[in-house]
């Protein structure tokens, strides 16, 4: 079985020989398919302005930003799963920590906007 962080790489590697994806971890899913921490998503009136302009670029199109999160995640999970059909695949839930100031923020590609363990 293979690990997988990165939706986009699952149809790279989708001829290895491998009985479907033993994990494929929920934050990294986030990182590289939603690009920002959920909690910005939800509370963007803590965030500084650069991180909020950016929050807004990444959301553009959406009125609810909880809809972006499950439309972009959901995009992801399903692009690993189809990357390996019919073989199985394991999604392993969120360890995200909960952010404790606006500077713990996340949004866009900025080391800042990585999950934390």
């Amino acid at each position: 079985m293979l690990n997988l962080a990165d939706p986009s790489a699952a149809f790279r590697w989708w001829r290895l020989p491998a009985d479907g994806v033993g994990l494929a971890r929920l934050e990294f899913i986030v990182a590289h398919q939603v690009k920002v921490h959920p909690m910005a998503l939800l509370h963007p009136e803590r965030l500084d302005a650069a991180d909020r302009c950016a929050v807004d670029q990444l959301t553009e199109g959406y009125l609810d930003r909880g809809r972006y999160f499950t439309d972009r995640l959901a995009h992801g999970i399903a692009r690993i799963a189809a990357s390996r059909r019919p073989d199985p695949v394991v999604v392993r839930t969120s360890d995200f920590k909960i952010m404790s100031t606006p500077s713990s923020s996340a949004a866009g590609p900025s080391s800042r906007s990585r999950p934390t363990r």
